[in-house]
């Protein structure tokens, strides 16, 4: 990489920022090796992750994801409504947008500054996972929302978050490197939540960890629901699931933070 200059985006999505590339020239390393360069905080662009874009139509964008650390991640909600502006940019300018992740399609239905995308319905992977933390035992469902997560209900605001994620995966060594974890508090009339992501830590916003909590607040895994989830960075992520079992929506503020380019010396 020594001597390259890359060019790159920096977007961000209710909070979740991402490094975005134009690879489909190809790239000068991998997306993960990218990552671990240009993902740090503080010594270089510092982002959630790395989203390459590799192919592009007219009505789909392909992408490649990686968490901050490299590690590999097969979808990214937030991730998606920044690509949906991307590709928009790119010349992908048809509606819906097929948006094709390693490990996930969603489609975008809205892109302006506000982005809508529709996505399979979350479901339950495990209706229980159970762990001590702080004297008391605390228990969630894991839920697959295109990432997998353990969502718990947080009574007050307070809790170690990375900590409480440790102590998860202290118990259930299994799902270390697998899940996130995420908090549902309710005060005042707002919904909020907070998302400890895999090879992340505690992010200002995630979207499948949105969707996973909205499964959560359903009457049933199959009803619909409406509800208005409030991220750390106080940008609000709607997320609608339809009734009968069908796929969710999850909308909110996708937009631009700056273009530059870095040299990779």
């Amino acid at each position: 990489m020594a001597g390259t200059t890359l060019r790159f985006w920096k977007m961000a999505g209710a909070g979740n920022d991402f490094v975005v590339l134009d690879a489909r020239g190809g790239l000068p390393a991998s997306p993960e090796d990218l990552a671990r360069r240009l993902c740090p905080r503080r010594v270089s662009v510092g982002a959630d992750g790395l989203i390459a874009v590799r192919r592009l139509e007219r009505d789909r964008v392909e992408v490649d994801f990686v968490n901050a650390d490299g590690s590999p991640a097969g979808f990214c909600g937030n991730g998606s409504r920044c690509v949906a502006r991307i590709g928009r940019l790119l010349g992908a300018d048809a509606l819906p947008l097929t948006i094709v992740f390693p490990g996930l399609v969603v489609r975008a239905l809205r892109v302006a500054d506000d982005v809508e995308i529709e996505a399979p319905r979350p479901f339950v992977v495990e209706p229980r996972v159970a762990f001590p933390f702080a004297g008391a035992e605390l228990a969630g469902p894991r839920i697959s929302a295109g990432v997998e997560h353990v969502v718990l209900r947080e009574p007050e605001r307070g809790w170690d978050l990375p900590r409480l994620a440790a102590a998860l995966f202290d118990a259930r060594p299994d799902l270390r490197g697998q899940v996130n974890v995420t908090l549902l508090r309710e005060a005042r009339g707002t919904l909020h939540v907070r998302t400890f992501e895999r090879g992340v830590g505690e992010t200002l916003a995630c979207g499948s960890g949105a969707l996973a909590a909205a499964l959560t607040l359903a009457p049933a895994p199959d009803a619909a629901a409406d509800v208005v989830l409030m991220p750390p960075a106080e940008t609000p992520l709607r997320v609608s699931l339809e009734g009968g079992g069908g796929p969710a929506r999850l909308a909110g503020e996708a937009r631009f933070v700056y273009r530059g380019e870095i040299d990779l010396d």
